[in-house]
Parts: C-alpha cells; sequence; structure tokens
C-alpha cells in the first residue's frame, strides 16, 4: 500500500513568518497542480484552507511566483478560481494561459471577476465558443468600475497629466448609441485592430519572470521568463538572454519573441540591468526595454551564411555551452582513467579512456567553431586587446600542432619562413584561430604522400601567409568551396565534420576581423593580412 505523506512533509516545515509561508505557498500550489488525485478529499480541502486563510500573509511576490510556476498546466476549477482570486498581477499568469476543458471553462467563467474576465479578453488563442461565452456577460462586464474596483486594478506607472476638462453637459444613453451607430455607419469595424507597438518597458523578480509592464498588454507578457531560452515557435527569450541572466550580465541586443498576441507578434530586442536589493545588496532582477523597428534584427555578416538559413546564432551558442559542459566532465573522467589517478587500470581501458579523451578533444573543437560562427553570424564577435606577437613563431607553433593530422593522413608538411622577425600587433588569439583552421582544413584535403608546403611572404601592403592547394580541391574556386562540403563528391573528411566549405568560410571571415582576407587560384591559398594593421618591427638578424 502506497501512502503520499507529501502534504504532511510540506505542513511540517510550516513556519509563521513571510519566506517559509511563502514557500509552503508555492509547494502547495505545485502539488495540488502535479497531482490532485493522489490525495484524499481531507487533504486537499485542507491544501486549499491554507491557501485561502494565509493569502493576505503571503507576500505578492511569492504569490506571483506560484502563479507563474504553473501558468501554462491544466488546472483544475478551484485552483485556478483560487489564484485568480487575487491581484490582477497575480492572477495575470494564470490567465494568460490556462488551459482548461470545455465544461471546466463554462464552470470557471462565471466565477471570475470583472476585472479577471476582461485580461482573458485579451487573448487571442480561446477556442471561439469560449470567446463567446466570454462575450455572453453582457455590457455589465464592459461598465467603468467603481472606485473600489479601481483600486484592484494593475498599477501601471503613468506620467503626471493635466486633468481633462469636464464637460458640464454628460451626454445620455440614447445619444451615445446614436454616435455608435454613426461611427459605424461610416464603415469603421465594430472591433478596431489592435495598434502595433514597438516600444515597451518591463521588470522582473529575482527568478527572471516578467511582472510589471508598461506600455504593453499585461497578459502576453507577465510571466515570461527571461532565465529560459525558449523554441522559435515558443513565446520567449533566446539564449544570450537567458545566459546573460545566468551570469547577472547587462542584455543587450537578445531577441523576444512574441506570438499570437494582437499589436505584439514578431521579434523584439531587449536592453535591461540587473538591479539589487538597496538594503541587502542581493540580486532583484531585471529592468529594461524592449523595441523593435529601431534596429536590424537580423544581421548578415559580409555576403556568407556561415550558419545555415534555419539556423539562429543565438540558439547556436546556446546549444554549444549546453553540450560543452557534459563533455567537458566526460573529458576529465577519461583522463583520470587514462592517468590511473584512481587506481591501477587494464591497458584496454586505458586506451578506451585515450580514444575518449582524442575524440572529446575533437568535439571542443567543433565546439568552438560553431562558437565562433555564430558570434560573427549574429555579428558580435569581438577581437580581443591588440597584443604583440611574433607572427613566425605563431606559424611555427601552428605548423607543430598538426604533427598528429599530418601523420594520419600520409602527407608532408613543408614550412618555408623568411630569415627576418616579423613582431605584428593583433589580437593574439584570432591569429592563432587563422594558422590552426587553415593549416587543419589544408592537410585534411591532402592525398596520401603529398606535399602541403606553407610559407610566409611579407609584401610592401600586407603579410601573405601562402599553402598549396591540395590536388583533391582540383580548380574549385573559392566560391563553389564555400558551398561545399566535401571534396572530390566524397564524405567530408573525418578531421572537419562540419564541411569543407565551413571551415573555408570561418577562416574568410575571420581574417576579415583583422581587416585582411582569402584568395585561392589554381595552385595556392592565400591569407593576406595588411601590413598597416601590425607594428611590424624587421630586422636582417638571421633566425
Amino acid at each position: 500500500m502506497h501512502f503520499d505523506d507529501r502534504l504532511s512533509t510540506i505542513f511540517a516545515n510550516a513556519g509563521e513568518d513571510e519566506g517559509s509561508l511563502g514557500a509552503v505557498w508555492c509547494q502547495l500550489v505545485d502539488l495540488l497542480t502535479q497531482s490532485p488525485s493522489s490525495l484524499t478529499t481531507g487533504d486537499r480541502q485542507r491544501a486549499f484552507t491554507f491557501l485561502a486563510v494565509n493569502r493576505n500573509r503571503v507576500p505578492e511576490r511569492r504569490r506571483l511566483a506560484g502563479s507563474v510556476s504553473v501558468a501554462g498546466r491544466r488546472l483544475s476549477v478551484p485552483l485556478a478560481q483560487l489564484l485568480c482570486d487575487d491581484k490582477p498581477e497575480v492572477a495575470a499568469p494564470i490567465l494568460a494561459r490556462v488551459r482548461l476543458s470545455d465544461s471546466d471553462w463554462h464552470a470557471f467563467l462565471p466565477q471570475l471577476s470583472r476585472t479577471s474576465r476582461s485580461l482573458l479578453r485579451q487573448r487571442r488563442d480561446l477556442p471561439p465558443h469560449i470567446s463567446a461565452a466570454l462575450n455572453s456577460f453582457g455590457p455589465s462586464d464592459f461598465a467603468l468600475p467603481s472606485a473600489t474596483e479601481q483600486n484592484t486594478l494593475p498599477h501601471v506607472h503613468q506620467p503626471a497629466r493635466e486633468a481633462a476638462p469636464v464637460d458640464e453637459e454628460t451626454p445620455s444613453i440614447s445619444e451615445l448609441v446614436r454616435r455608435i451607430e454613426a461611427w459605424k455607419s461610416k464603415g469603421h469595424s465594430e472591433r478596431p485592430t489592435a495598434p502595433t507597438l514597438n516600444r515597451f518597458a518591463f521588470e522582473t523578480n529575482d527568478d527572471g519572470d516578467i511582472v510589471w509592464v508598461e506600455g504593453a498588454p499585461r497578459t502576453a507578457l507577465i510571466g515570461l521568463s527571461l532565465a529560459r531560452a525558449t523554441a522559435a515557435s515558443q513565446p520567449g527569450v533566446d539564449g544570450e538572454a537567458a545566459g546573460a541572466f545566468r551570469k547577472r550580465d547587462l542584455i543587450e541586443g537578445a531577441r523576444l519573441s512574441l506570438i499570437g498576441s494582437a499589436g505584439l507578434e514578431g521579434v523584439w530586442k531587449l536592453v535591461a540591468r540587473p538591479f539589487f536589493h538597496p538594503t541587502t545588496g542581493r540580486f532583484a532582477g531585471y529592468r529594461g526595454f524592449a523595441s523593435r523597428g529601431l534596429v536590424d534584427l537580423t544581421p548578415v555578416v559580409g555576403k556568407l551564411e556561415l550558419l545555415g538559413h534555419e539556423m539562429q546564432p543565438d540558439s547556436v551558442r546556446q546549444l554549444v555551452h549546453e553540450l560543452r559542459t557534459p563533455l567537458n566532465a566526460i573529458r576529465g573522467f577519461a583522463e583520470m582513467i587514462e592517468g590511473e589517478f584512481l587506481g591501477p587500470v587494464v591497458r584496454a581501458h586505458r586506451d578506451q579512456a585515450t580514444n575518449i579523451v582524442n575524440e572529446s578533444d575533437r568535439l571542443l573543437h567543433v565546439f568552438e567553431d560553431l562558437d565562433i560562427a555564430s558570434q560573427l553570424a549574429g555579428g558580435r564577435y569581438a577581437t580581443g586587446q591588440n597584443q604583440s606577437g611574433d607572427l613566425i613563431r605563431l606559424v611555427k607553433e601552428a605548423a607543430l600542432a598538426q604533427t598528429r593530422l599530418t601523420t594520419s593522413r600520409g602527407a608532408t608538411l613543408q614550412v618555408v619562413l623568411p630569415d627576418i622577425p616579423i613582431t605584428l600587433d593583433q589580437d593574439q588569439a584570432t591569429i592563432r584561430r587563422l594558422l590552426d583552421r587553415m593549416l587543419t582544413v589544408v592537410i585534411a584535403c591532402a592525398s596520401t604522400s603529398e606535399k602541403v608546403r606553407l610559407s610566409v611572404v611579407p609584401t610592401q601592403n600586407s603579410y601573405r601567409i601562402i599553402a598549396s592547394k591540395p590536388t583533391r580541391l582540383g580548380q574549385a574556386s573559392l566560391r563553389s568551396i564555400f558551398d561545399s562540403v566535401a571534396v572530390d563528391g566524397a564524405s567530408p573528411p573525418p578531421e572537419l565534420p562540419l564541411g569543407v566549405g565551413f571551415v573555408f568560410r570561418l577562416i574568410d571571415q575571420l581574417s576579415r576581423q583583422c581587416g585582411g582576407n582569402l584568395e585561392l587560384n589554381a595552385s595556392e591559398i592565400t591569407l593576406n593580412l595588411p601590413r598597416e594593421s601590425f607594428s611590424a618591427k624587421e630586422s636582417r638578424e638571421p633566425r
């Protein structure tokens, strides 16, 4: 016999302070949503009694958190009614997303206040018969609220305005009806289209949930989270906003997608800053603005698509982040087995661990390329601070790092360097990436026993890093290589899982970040780096 003691556990830990009451409130709401049928009638009644009796003792932000946490789930009518029988700020997330059966809707609507039904009418995803049921409540729902009801309406920060003059002669009801009919007869629709908005302000709580909005309908936005990235087909933010939230960083240029909300549909740009409690210093949430039509939300890098048309740069960065963390953990354990840090390991297991480490390194290399490509495609790649570095030394290090790849391909790498030192003033990390990717793609495309030649040639206006063109690339032009995945119609080399074209496009765009470019002719692949972007110091001292 199974005994469900979750409710007893919740009440056993309940205290009398606001923090304890708020925690119990959220736990009970979650429990009544997840498995109400597993509770006895007495337990459900006890839970509902606690929620009703202690509503005013629980801080509003915790009640709002409870509503946000279950918004969008299928609720029972009693629980939905209890959560909506609250301030509009607390009820708004439920009213914006609650899902009920037809019979439950007809039981739920009469229990709502006029304000709640007004918020519910702003939804555009309700079935037509439910919208008709809402409209059946008659003109009383559209009457101006009384002074008492006005005090319960959502608080919106509004700039002070001068009081409008009051007509001494108030028009009669028949006069108002006559004016409405005259307005309709001019061809105006009975229900005007909601105006398209271009900007609104918002504020979140410390969980990232939007709790205050000015300048836009509240029901479409209250409860949306900055802390969790959503799929393209769902309303919510992208991975950049979610990542910035986790790090408490400035959110600038991230995207918010809204679907099915009149006047709000589309993609919005977010600018928001974290704020902190003035006395405790604890993180309290984000405040900011959303706007559209002010910036280009689909930046293009040059004339190339580094990522596919259906791949969003921010989503790719989020995916890479989510994959890199477990892969690093797997690699770490494999290294411990390989090095026998946990005790003696048989040879076969050490070999498997070594293979895991090597494959992990290859995947991490792929993840880095995807991360860089998403930054470039989103227009957010930034070179680091320029530092003096020896170009000749960087080329030597890049060539040495390709020893394993050269051996596995059965090729030979010949490096020809000038006998003068070249000191450059550039972002060293970007230069290393350029050299590494260029050598990787050239060697991976080389045939067995082929000799690959790499040379550095200073010219009057630039420094040219020239690699011999692998025979497998034939007479292909740079544009055709950009559009290709493999060479000779074969599968991509295992060292280039993202394809030959992807790596060439990546090299081209990285070189442009340094003010250079990539060239290809019948026999050579050339990376040009402008001389004026370097602090070149050349001497005739032999190396």
